[in-house]
């Protein structure tokens, strides 16, 4: 079996099976599952001393992947995907994807792209004359492929339910069972997107805090502080339920993902029947149009002249009159895009997003290697770092007083 991702099924059967499925993408269902991302995490840190004892640099914006598409093998596919205890890409499966989406974003201004990549000609020329970067994809879904072909013939067995399972486990609108299809578009979604953008969305806020030392410092505090009220010594970590109480934590993650985030192209829509009114356009029934989440999230009327800086403190309120301001740009907060529209793994990223933040800078310190110029972004529908090198020590955690901030700790 074939399966092109510029392909898809009946528009209709994918959103009543997304409709099914979403309970896997839930909170409740993510926490549920919150040991599973800590197993990763505590891998991950223990590559990280190693780095640490060696002085080595880290290639994070590798590693950030890795620790993102482990856990998204620990949740969706019965078992982390060894990223981060081989230290590399393993079978490819991540240069696959990222050489996929280069391809569909450049091929999405192009017209007629549907017919041009799934018919039988163009499938038997790109395989057989398109070379590495033309083929990358096919890497990626094949390795799907055989994962969802082994658990539809062959079921769950004495493994424990996860993603893939609740895919497999759907019906379609007429209440029978989902198509191979229908489960293999769910896997490309979670694994080809979900591991992605909250790699992003991590290097984001580990960049925004290595360029500004002292909120660095004063986030540091605010986590050393948790720990101890928390009582989390010999090897316990702080869980996100915990980590999400932390104003400054919180105000760092939305203000670093404000200004990067993951997906900065549009996401179109049509109008719907009567037109609407934006401003001073008219735009009539069924005109595509849609927004950049990066242009959105720096919208001066909404968060400001500053829009443009690197401002954790805009999201913690000092008085009722900035609660209600922040009220309104949590609203108008494009993030993780709106509406019918919005990301279905925002859940799962967030909770990867404070962990891994979290604990990060608990236990090292770090420094970029290229003051410079840290990183360099591509954007191919995701806004990828690349080239973002950081060194990190071990760090002493230390007693410290309480930030006379505005800032209020675990209780």
């Amino acid at each position: 079996m074939t399966v092109s991702f510029f392909s898809a099924t009946d528009p209709k059967v994918h959103r009543h099976l997304r409709s099914r499925v979403s309970g896997a993408y839930s909170m409740t269902s993510i926490l549920a599952m919150e040991t599973l991302v800590q197993k990763v995490a505590d891998e991950c840190w223990q590559q990280f001393g190693r780095f640490a004892d060696s002085g080595e640099p880290i290639p994070m914006h590798q590693w950030a992947n890795y620790f993102a598409f482990d856990v998204v093998g620990q949740l969706a596919m019965g078992g982390k995907l060894g990223f981060i205890e081989q230290g590399r890409d393993v079978g490819g499966i991540i240069g696959s994807i990222h050489d996929g989406f280069y391809l569909m974003a450049n091929m999405g201004n192009v017209p007629l792209q549907m017919f041009w990549f799934n018919n039988r000609l163009a499938q038997w020329a790109i395989k057989s004359f398109g070379g590495t970067r033309m083929n990358a994809f096919s890497v990626f879904l094949e390795w799907l492929e055989k994962r969802v072909d082994e658990r539809l013939n062959n079921g769950l067995g004495d493994r424990r339910r996860d993603m893939l399972q609740r895919f497999v486990e759907a019906k379609d609108v007429r209440g029978h069972p989902v198509k191979k299809g229908d489960v293999m578009i769910e896997g490309v979604n979670i694994l080809g997107a979900g591991a992605d953008t909250t790699t992003i969305g991590i290097l984001a806020i580990l960049g925004a805090l290595l360029l500004h030392s002292e909120q660095k410092e004063r986030l540091q505090r605010e986590i050393e502080e948790a720990y101890q009220k928390l009582g989390l010594g010999d090897g316990l970590e702080i869980g996100f339920k915990e980590a999400e109480k932390l104003p400054f934590l919180s105000a760092v993650i939305k203000e670093s993902t404000r200004l990067h985030p993951s997906i900065q192209y549009q996401l179109p829509r049509y109008v719907p029947k009567g037109g609407i009114q934006i401003g001073p356009y008219y735009l009539p029934v069924g005109t595509c149009c849609g927004i950049s989440p990066a242009s959105m999230n720096r919208s001066k009327d909404i968060f400001g002249d500053d829009a443009d800086e690197w401002r954790p403190d805009r999201w913690i309120a000092s008085s009722k009159e900035e609660e209600r301001a922040i009220k309104e740009r949590n609203l108008l907060l494009t993030t993780f895009g709106m509406g019918n529209r919005s990301c279905v793994g925002k859940n799962l990223a967030t909770v990867e997003m404070y962990k891994f933040t979290a604990q990060f800078f608990r236990h090292f310190d770090a420094e970029l290697v290229n003051h410079e110029q840290p990183w360099v972004t591509k954007t191919q529908w995701f806004a990828l770092q690349t080239k973002f090198w950081i060194k990190v020590s071990r760090r002493k955690p230390k007693t410290s007083e309480p930030d006379s901030g505005n800032d209020s700790l675990v209780s």
